[in-house]
């Protein structure tokens, strides 16, 4: 399976700032530790992509994430998209079914990326 573009494009801008805080470090360039920063907040992200799209392929966590074919047309897919933004947007940030409706949110933004290059 391919790779969601969310995830290639953080490992994409990973490679570039390797390669940027390698020519900082012998430069002995003062901003070599904000790059360094930054890398290890995408590791982060990359993991969080990851974990969620093995969630995703393996039907695992706390809230069902649907597969393609339950949702009937792509519209469908993407109202239920919408909705669970919408329920972010008006969630607090400390409530804790939140990490949950991202992560579904997430999981649908990659079958909807997936279904995306099939039909390219």
């Amino acid at each position: 399976m391919a790779e969601p573009v969310s995830l290639e494009v953080v490992n994409k801008r990973m490679g570039e700032l390797v390669r940027e805080y390698d020519t900082a470090i012998r430069r002995s360039d003062v901003h070599a530790p904000a790059v360094l920063e930054e890398i290890a907040q995408l590791s982060v992200v990359r993991n969080e992509l990851k974990k969620v799209g093995s969630q995703v392929k393996l039907g695992h966590g706390s809230r069902p994430i649907p597969a393609p074919g339950e949702f009937p047309t792509i519209e469908a897919l993407f109202r239920r998209m919408e909705t669970l933004a919408r329920q972010i947007a008006e969630m607090p940030r400390e409530h804790p079914e939140r990490h949950n409706i991202v992560n579904e949110l997430t999981g649908l933004a990659m079958i909807a990326d997936s279904l995306a290059k099939k039909t390219e």
